[in-house]
C-alpha cells in the first residue's frame, strides 16, 4: 500500500470513528460565515463604486481603491481563527470532533490575536511572493501597450497568458513550504509568529514531494465536487487527511525517523 493510500485511508477511518456528520457540519458553518462576509464584499463595493461615481477624482479613486482592498483583508484574517479553529478539530486526538473547537481562538483575545496575527502572516508572504512572480507578465503588458500590433498578436496573447499561469502554478508550489504552520501553532501555541514559518519551512525540506502526492491524489475527488459531490462532503476528507500527514511529518522531523513509517 502506498503511502498516500495508507494516509487516505486512516483519515476514512478517522471520519467514520470521530462523527463524518460534525465535521460536514463544521465546515458548512465556515462557509456560511464566508458567504456573510462575502455578500458583505459586494455591498462595499457597490458602496465604493457610488462613492467613485459622485467624485470624480483620479487620486480620491485610488486612494478609496485601496483603503476597500485593506479592509476586505482585513475582514479575512478577522475571520481566520474560525478556519484555524474548523482545522484544529482535525488535528485533536479525541474520540469525537467537537464543534466547540471552531471557536477555540475566541476563547481569549491572546489566542484570537495570535491566530489572526498567523494568518496575517501567511497572507502577506503569498501577497508579496505572487506580485514578484506576476513582474514578468506586468512589464510585458505595460510594454506592449505602447506597441499595438504587439499587444494584438496572438505570440504576445499566449505568452503573457503562459506567464500568469506559471506564476500561479510556482505560487501554489511555493505555499507548500508552510504546510505544517496550523499543525505546528496546535501543538505549541507559546512560540513567536516567525518561529512556526521557520519550522515548517526546515520540517518540509525533502518531504514536499510526499506532500504533491497526497495531493495529487486528491484531484479525482476535487475533479467530483464540480460534478457529483459537493464540495460540503469532499473537503473535510482531504483536510483530515492533511492533518494526519502533517502531523506525521512533525513527529517523524523530531524523531528524526524516515516519512517511510507511514
Amino acid at each position: 500500500m502506498s503511502i498516500e493510500k495508507n494516509i487516505r485511508t486512516q483519515a476514512r477511518a478517522k471520519l467514520k470513528q470521530n462523527s463524518f456528520s460534525k465535521a460536514v457540519f463544521g465546515f458548512a458553518f465556515v462557509m456560511i460565515m464566508y458567504m456573510l462576509f462575502s455578500n458583505l464584499a459586494m455591498l462595499l463595493q457597490v458602496l465604493l463604486s457610488i462613492t467613485v461615481s459622485v467624485f470624480d477624482n483620479n487620486v480620491f479613486v485610488n486612494v478609496m481603491s485601496i483603503l476597500f482592498y485593506l479592509l476586505i483583508l482585513g475582514m479575512v484574517v478577522a475571520l481566520s481563527p474560525v478556519v484555524i479553529g474548523y482545522i484544529r478539530m482535525f488535528l485533536t486526538d479525541k474520540d469525537e470532533y467537537n464543534l466547540a473547537d471552531v471557536f477555540y481562538y475566541f476563547t481569549s483575545p491572546q489566542l484570537y490575536i495570535k491566530s489572526m496575527l498567523l494568518s496575517l502572516n501567511f497572507l502577506l508572504r503569498i501577497i508579496c511572493v505572487f506580485v514578484l512572480l506576476m513582474i514578468p507578465s506586468i512589464i510585458l503588458e505595460t510594454f506592449s501597450k505602447s506597441f499595438i500590433a504587439i499587444s494584438s498578436n496572438s505570440i504576445y496573447k499566449v505568452t503573457h497568458n503562459s506567464l500568469v499561469i506559471c506564476a500561479f502554478i510556482a505560487l501554489f508550489a511555493f505555499c507548500f513550504r508552510y504546510f505544517l504552520i496550523i499543525p505546528l501553532f496546535f501543538a505549541d501555541e507559546s512560540k513567536g509568529i516567525n518561529n512556526y514559518f521557520r519550522t515548517s519551512i526546515a520540517m518540509m525540506s525533502g518531504n514536499y514531494d510526499k506532500v504533491f502526492k497526497l495531493f495529487g491524489s486528491f484531484c479525482g475527488w476535487i475533479v467530483l465536487c464540480f460534478t457529483v459531490l459537493p464540495i460540503l462532503y469532499v473537503l473535510p476528507y482531504i483536510i483530515q487527511a492533511f492533518c494526519i500527514s502533517g502531523k506525521s511529518i512533525i513527529d517523524i522531523s523530531r524523531n528524526g525517523q524516515n516519512y517511510e513509517v507511514f
